[in-house]
């Protein structure tokens, strides 16, 4: 098991998302946060219902989760998700949700 911080910026691609979370769990990592940006309309809030439903139904224990419920913008978003990131971790991997991990 790999004790790494790790940080998934994420916005609205299920697909994408759920499949990193689980290849990161079957490499061994077990301390994975997500940082989810607020919805822009309608659709995007469909597709990230599905990223907080697997979230939390999954066996796969994600305990560090930080959802903004308005749209901060692709800028904005991911500083304010990386922020709070490291307010909470010394050090740590930070990666977007079409990234895998060899």
């Amino acid at each position: 098991m790999f004790d790494t911080a790790i940080l998934i910026i994420t916005y609205n691609r299920p697909d994408l998302c759920i499949e990193l979370i689980d290849d990161l769990c079957q490499k061994g990592f077990n301390n994975i946060w997500v940082t989810l940006d607020g919805p822009k309309n309608f659709a995007d809030k469909l597709k990230q219902k599905d990223i907080l439903e697997y979230m939390k139904s999954s066996m796969i224990p994600i305990k560090h989760q930080n959802v903004f419920g308005i749209n901060y913008g692709c800028r904005n978003g991911v500083i304010k998700g990386i922020t709070w990131f490291f307010k909470h971790n010394r050090e740590g991997i930070i990666i977007e949700d079409d990234v895998r991990i060899d």
